[in-house]
């Protein structure tokens, strides 16, 4: 409003308007024109020049797309880009520093292999409710056991529980939502508490929380219950 009256003042006497009282409304043309004449002045020096100067400058270049791109979406195309190789080598290295017990060049290469993982589309993110299943007692059958052999022998019978469930999910591209994988989880994880590997313990309810509490009684409960004695334990 202050700039407008003062190019009101520059181009028309304010005497000859309070004589005539014109409004606002009535001198709206005359502003109009005057903020695109005095616009003018403080446009850029190369806005002002003519068209033909941005023949060269200004034309678009046209950009060849892959067949990739032209068939699918770019979220899905980044997949396309992948580097195979490097991927290979990383889970090469990622076996080699689980049998080392690497766990600094483990947890660097699961940050960066998960990162390299393509984008999931909107289908894949949007799920139905899990696959309904029981949990069977009489399938929770690493947790049964005692443990009563020492040391040794324990960590013997627990590592190959463990070579057992890597089989499992190995198998399953559903991952803790699949319930034969959700069920050996908490089936190990109780193992644990047994040969008082609480961080291994930790580690998996962590990790199944999400998926218990979706499906609700009574892994819900189980795992609830099992945590408690985890929690007791540390």
């Amino acid at each position: 409003e202050r700039v407008v009256r003062l190019l009101l003042v520059r181009s028309i006497h304010m005497q000859s308007l309070r004589r005539r009282a014109v409004s606002w409304a009535t001198c709206l043309p005359a502003v109009v024109f005057i903020l695109r004449k005095e616009s003018a002045l403080f446009t850029p020096s190369w806005r002002r020049l003519p068209r033909q100067c941005f023949k060269h400058t200004m034309r678009v270049l046209p950009s060849e797309l892959s067949p990739v791109h032209r068939e699918f979406p770019r979220a899905i195309a980044k997949s396309a880009h992948i580097d195979e190789k490097a991927v290979e080598t990383a889970c090469a290295a990622l076996r080699k520093s689980v049998l080392e017990g690497n766990t600094y060049q483990f947890e660097a290469l699961s940050v960066v292999l998960r990162s390299m993982m393509p984008p999931n589309s909107g289908a894949n993110q949007v799920r139905g409710p899990p696959q309904e299943a029981t949990l069977e007692k009489a399938n929770l059958v690493w947790s049964e056991q005692d443990y009563m052999s020492g040391p040794q022998e324990n960590l013997r019978q627990l590592q190959g529980y463990e070579a057992e469930y890597a089989y499992r999910v190995a198998n399953s591209k559903e991952g803790f939502r699949d319930p034969k994988v959700l069920e050996g989880a908490l089936d190990l994880a109780v193992a644990y508490l047994k040969n008082y590997a609480v961080d291994k313990a930790d580690a998996m309810y962590a990790a199944t929380e999400t998926y218990c509490m979706e499906r609700g009684l009574p892994w819900d409960v189980k795992w609830l219950q099992d945590c408690a004695t985890l929690r007791c334990k540390q």
